[in-house]
């Protein structure tokens, strides 16, 4: 998994904060992986992506919501390539603050 100068924009999400138009952009540094984000409900947030030693990827993240709440989660991360040819991200997630809900979301990359 090589997430280095990749952009994905969120498309789904089950009961998470960010919301459509939230977009996560990763640097170019390798493993690990770092990002942010930034959408309509949050301010600015950031994560770390790492291939665990058994070959499945981990992400942790955290941001400022636009209600002026932090907020931490965890993530197993999956790529998988859609008919299309489009890559897609699947976030497998957990809130680590608050409510400690758990959800799937669905990030489509953007092409630059």
């Amino acid at each position: 998994m090589n997430l280095s100068n990749r952009q994905f924009e969120l498309v789904e999400n089950s009961g998470g904060h960010a919301s459509a138009k939230t977009i996560m952009k990763f640097s170019e540094q390798t493993e690990p992986f770092l990002g942010t984000y930034t959408g309509p409900n949050t301010i600015h947030g950031q994560v770390i992506v790492r291939t665990s030693p058994i070959g499945q990827a981990e992400m942790l993240y955290q941001s400022l919501t636009s209600d002026s709440e932090l907020v931490a989660g965890r993530a197993q991360v999956s790529l998988r390539e859609e008919d299309d040819q489009a890559t897609e991200m699947q976030l497998n997630w957990q809130w680590l603050t608050g409510s400690l809900a758990s959800g799937i979301s669905i990030w489509r990359e953007i092409k630059s």
